[in-house]
């Protein structure tokens, strides 16, 4: 999903300058009054007063916030409509580039359809690939998954039904970002959140390049041979939070090292004029070329299936004894579903939507890093995990060519409820 590149100002600082303000006023007051002792006017103290006000109140968007809040001995939402709605409800109206596209999946049910899910026991993952560091401030749909994922968290344990396990352990959020640097904050990231348990311990980090399936033969093979592929990122002395460039002490906008891809050519062309603005009028002196792992979609969503299998034996340890576990049945595997993804790959969205197999369609096997090997706990393949139930796409940086072949794609493999923003196109499965 697009990210809106504007950074908003910050409460504090205009906090500070009113008190600095104020500050000055009374010392003028001061002076204003010594001249008039001798006289029978009042000395004008309302300006300064006005200011001293205006800087310790809260501002109405604070204010409006916290009477949004529900009370702290408040119950959170408990059913699947409830928090649907809270999540619903906080999507920013006046946001004319992500609204329509958020609205559009609040209208069918993405949250509630989660719900429904975890109720069954199923595995349901949400799948961010180009994360970047995760969590950015002007990306709404990681705002809206954060609000669904503490709700979840908050679902008390006797809500929960019959299993073993509440249903917040069946919610996984996925991170795919190929850009070391970018990769190397998102874990940071990651594992702040999960010791706050804000969101659960069921956030994963893969530093991985996502390709499109129909790639030329030369460059298909290469990636198959060396499971790499040639990316391009900003260099590693820009901050990626800040963007502030160590080797230069240059700030560059925060959002300068989301810019990174495939394609250098992107880099170069679509975002010059920016670069520009920025004081660098030469982008390439930023841009290092450099080999990433690669992987189609269809070889991730295996390679997301099989690091959650691990990761929740890890967690869940069995209660009984290794004689036990002989006598007794090993209980029937979970079923994984790709319930939400969300493209933001710098230009090569459509090439990957475009790319992506059919559902019928024979899929040659993930081909995983070691660590992520296939589990035999797993109960479904990468076939049978493809296509998600509702997919997020940018399309600013597609060509008409690209967007009508991605269109097509999606129609072929069965998204029938297409949404067209002018950034973004998300598509709903008509079997989901």
């Amino acid at each position: 999903m697009v990210r809106i590149q504007r950074p908003k100002p910050q409460l504090g600082s205009v906090r500070n300058l009113l008190v600095v303000a104020a500050a000055v006023a009374l010392i003028l007051v001061g002076i204003t009054n010594n001249n008039h002792n001798n006289t029978n006017e009042p000395p004008s103290t309302s300006a300064a007063t006005s200011l001293l006000s205006l800087a310790a109140a809260p501002s109405s968007s604070a204010t409006t916030a916290r009477q949004q809040q529900p009370p702290p001995n408040s119950k959170p939402p408990s059913s699947s409509s409830d928090r649907q709605d809270a999540v619903c409800r906080g999507i920013n109206r006046k946001d004319v580039d992500s609204a329509p596209i958020l609205q559009s999946l609040c209208d069918h049910d993405l949250w509630q359809s989660a719900d429904d899910r975890l109720h069954r026991r199923e595995h349901v993952h949400f799948v961010q690939i180009g994360a970047h560091t995760g969590f950015e401030k002007n990306d709404p749909m990681a705002q809206s998954l954060s609000r669904y994922f503490q709700l979840v968290q908050q679902q008390q344990p006797h809500d929960d039904d019959h299993d073993d396990h509440p249903m917040r352990d069946y919610l996984h959020w996925h991170f795919v970002e190929p850009s070391p640097p970018n990769f190397q904050v998102l874990q940071q990231h990651l594992q702040r959140q999960t010791n706050r348990t804000l969101l659960g311990p069921n956030l994963y980090a893969h530093n991985l390049a996502i390709v499109p399936s129909s790639s030329s033969s030369e460059e298909e093979t290469n990636r198959r041979h060396n499971r790499t592929v040639t990316f391009y990122t900003l260099r590693a002395s820009i901050d990626p939070v800040t963007g502030r460039d160590r080797a230069t002490g240059q700030q560059l906008p925060f959002w300068v090292t989301q810019v990174s891809s495939l394609d250098q050519d992107h880099i170069l062309t679509k975002h010059r004029r920016q670069f520009a603005r920025m004081g660098v009028p030469d982008p390439s002196v930023l841009i290092r070329e450099i080999a990433v792992p690669a992987a189609t979609v269809t070889e991730l969503m295996q390679i997301l299936v099989d690091t959650t299998v691990n990761s929740h034996h890890q967690r869940s340890p069995a209660k009984q004894s290794p004689q036990q576990s002989r006598q007794q049945p090993a209980p029937p595997p979970k079923k994984h579903h790709i319930h939400f993804v969300l493209i933001d790959t710098e230009g090569y969205d459509c090439k990957i939507i475009a790319g992506m197999p059919l559902p019928n369609q024979t899929v040659t096997p993930a081909a995983a890093q070691p660590q992520q090997s296939v589990s035999s706990s797993s109960s479904s393949s990468s076939s049978s995990l493809w296509p998600p139930s509702y997919l997020l796409y940018e399309t600013m940086h597609c060509d008409e060519a690209s967007q009508r072949l991605a269109l097509g794609a999606l129609q072929k493999t069965g998204y029938h409820n297409i949404t067209r923003a002018p950034k973004d196109n998300v598509a709903i499965l008509a079997r989901r």
